[in-house]
């Protein structure tokens, strides 16, 4: 159970303290965040992933679209891949 809040506790929100806005913020164009995870894996078993000397891999580059939260492009790259060089793709 959290613990209940103190009495001398102030909502800063309410009282205007951190900047209540009176509109919704929105950007002209459409948002898109790039991020990549790297799969650890197995060398002896996937000799074809080599990604350091004695460790294998792959890294998955995945392109989100915040309307729906959505992924709008996957790519999955050898593990040594920079995001960067995935953008120039795009």
């Amino acid at each position: 159970m959290l613990p209940s809040r103190p009495t001398d506790c102030v909502d800063f929100r309410s009282q205007g303290h951190l900047g209540s806005r009176k509109h919704k913020f929105r950007f002209k164009n459409k948002l898109l965040s790039l991020d990549s995870t790297t799969i650890s894996l197995c060398l002896s078993l996937f000799p074809w992933a080599e990604f350091r000397r004695a460790k294998g891999g792959v890294k998955a580059h995945v392109l989100l679209d915040h309307d729906d939260y959505l992924p709008s492009y996957v790519l999955i790259s050898k593990a040594k891949m920079y995001d960067a060089k995935v953008l120039a793709l795009l």
